[in-house]
């Protein structure tokens, strides 16, 4: 990691382009929507082929939900994949953070 000189000047943007932190970011980014696309379609054709067993318990999960509202229209405004994956994404940076106080080894 090290030090960036755009941590110095964080508003100076050009800095973080020519430091490749921005591709570096983008790059991170593009790989982690890859994995919540692949989580949302696996569910989705578990869906279509009538699995109902994509959690741990067997039972349908908060990804089902989601995507069972988002096919019937249940919701006053579209739910949208996006949506789905902002809601997996906050909840597992909740779980490990809620891991790292709990856990205060």
């Amino acid at each position: 990691m090290g030090f960036k000189l755009a941590d110095l000047f964080p508003l100076k943007t050009f800095l973080h382009g020519i430091s490749g932190m921005k591709s570096k970011l983008m790059k991170a980014r593009n790989n982690i929507d890859a994995v919540l696309d692949n989580i949302i379609n696996v569910h989705r054709e578990n869906g279509a082929n009538e699995k109902n067993c994509n959690g741990e318990s067997g039972a349908e999960d908060l990804i089902d939900v989601f995507l069972r509202v988002m096919e019937n229209d249940e919701f006053q405004f579209p739910l949208t994949n996006d949506n789905i994956k902002a809601v997996i994404l906050v909840s597992v940076i909740f779980y490990y953070l809620l891991q790292l106080f709990v856990n205060d080894d």
